[in-house]
């Protein structure tokens, strides 16, 4: 898991439990995605690029929508990112509007075993000015610069996905289940369909699933902390550990690192992506139990204790 500014989503942990990956065609407000028509599109996805701090000027932004192998999984391989679904030039200054529209549906490898497919949304700096976002590997240096994705979004999040089958999904009820038992069933339309992360401090992992409206605007911010792993030839591999820790008084950074409740138990992901950003990486969750008795300020809720 990236690390995340303020409560974590469960964004990143809903795609690796999942294992799915999707795919969408891009376009400009007001344009169709290419100089040819191309029919009446399946879906339409609207976004907006809202900028939090960026300190470099950019040479050309740029939207692209990316989607995995999953057959990959199967065998045992990483998953590599497969090359561009669609991409489209994004206006400055910021914030920008920007518009999805999807007229095919995903590949057959782009499934996981759940029948779903998931997409993932990156605004980058094409540096070299050729129009495509350049992916990289591990020993090379990038060529263009991530400014944001769909990931970052902070305490809701939102994500596209496509369902082969209509209704509920026993694998994506049992994830939500993991995350909050008291959850609704997610009952899904067959083809394209939005989802959001909400963060709920009742539930169990402090977050819920929901399916929101089609015509809900995702928001993507960008600044300089992006992550850069979304132009990796093969997605990095996570160790995760978990170390309990005494609470003595003094809060870890909530605000830099991605946290959740879990009951009144408080559990920081700190993640480390000094290396290149292609490298493996290590996720540490240290979990604080609730102190007795618990402070005016702790921020899991005291009403859970048994």
């Amino acid at each position: 898991m990236t690390t995340r500014r303020n409560q974590t989503t469960g964004g990143q942990r809903w795609a690796e439990l999942l294992l799915a990956a999707g795919l969408a065609g891009l376009c400009a407000c007001g344009d169709i995605a290419n100089d040819e028509f191309e029919g009446e599109a399946l879906f339409e996805l609207r976004g907006t690029v809202a900028s939090v701090g960026l300190s470099e000027p950019l040479v050309s932004p740029r939207a692209a929508v990316l989607w995995t192998d999953e057959l990959d999984q199967s065998s045992g391989e990483v998953p590599a990112f497969a090359r561009i679904a669609a991409e489209v030039d994004v206006v400055t200054p910021f914030p920008a509007q920007f518009r999805l529209e999807l007229f095919d549906e995903p590949p057959e490898v782009a499934f996981s075993a759940a029948g779903l497919a998931e997409g993932q949304l990156v605004i980058y700096d094409d540096r070299n000015g050729d129009g495509q976002l350049n992916f990289f590997d591990v020993g090379d240096d990038p060529i263009d610069r991530v400014l944001g994705d769909n990931r970052d979004a902070g305490g809701e999040e939102t994500y596209l996905i496509y369902m082969l089958e209509a209704g509920t999904n026993d694998t994506v009820e049992r994830v939500q289940q993991q995350v909050c038992s008291s959850a609704s069933s997610l009952v899904w339309e067959q083809g394209f369909n939005l989802y959001e992360i909400i963060v709920d401090p009742t539930c169990e992992l402090g977050i819920r699933f929901a399916i929101v409206p089609a015509d809900t605007t995702v928001v993507v911010p960008v600044d300089d902390g992006a992550e850069q792993d979304l132009m990796c030839e093969v997605i990095p591999r996570e160790a995760r550990d978990v170390v309990d820790i005494e609470f003595d008084g003094t809060y870890p950074d909530l605000d830099a690192n991605a946290w959740r409740c879990d009951g009144t138990t408080l559990r920081v992901d700190i993640t480390d992506r000094s290396g290149h950003p292609c490298e493996d990486y290590t996720t540490v969750t240290q979990v604080y139990a609730a102190p007795d008795p618990v402070p005016g300020d702790w921020p899991c809720p005291a009403s859970l204790l048994p």
